[in-house]
């Protein structure tokens, strides 16, 4: 069963996180060594963030290092390039049945 923070974007649990542990915005940029206006666009979505930097955050906040989702989706994404068996597996699953296209289309 995957955990309630599992379910969570970056933004919304870095959100909580911050809140949690009375850290600014400003505070986590400094710590980070990025622009505070750099990391205000990310967290509002106006920007995507780089897995370097969402691992970066974790690692500021002391958070294990596949805190965030976004990290996670990461090394699936990654793991599954890295190996056809594993993709071919997961594709079997999660395909829909009955949704064949003709050759002529």
């Amino acid at each position: 069963m995957p955990s309630e923070r599992a379910k969570q974007s970056l933004r919304q649990a870095l959100a909580s996180v911050l809140g949690d542990r009375r850290v600014s915005q400003r505070e986590l940029a400094r710590r980070l060594g990025v622009n505070q206006a750099h990391l205000s666009r990310v967290l509002a979505g106006q920007k995507a963030p780089t897995n370097p930097l969402i691992e970066a955050i974790a690692e500021a906040l002391s958070l294990p290092d596949d805190y965030f989702i976004e990290t996670r989706v990461h090394r699936i994404s990654e793991a599954l390039m890295a190996d056809p068996a594993l993709r071919e597996e997961i594709y079997t699953r999660i395909k829909r049945p009955g949704r064949r296209r003709s050759a002529g289309r």
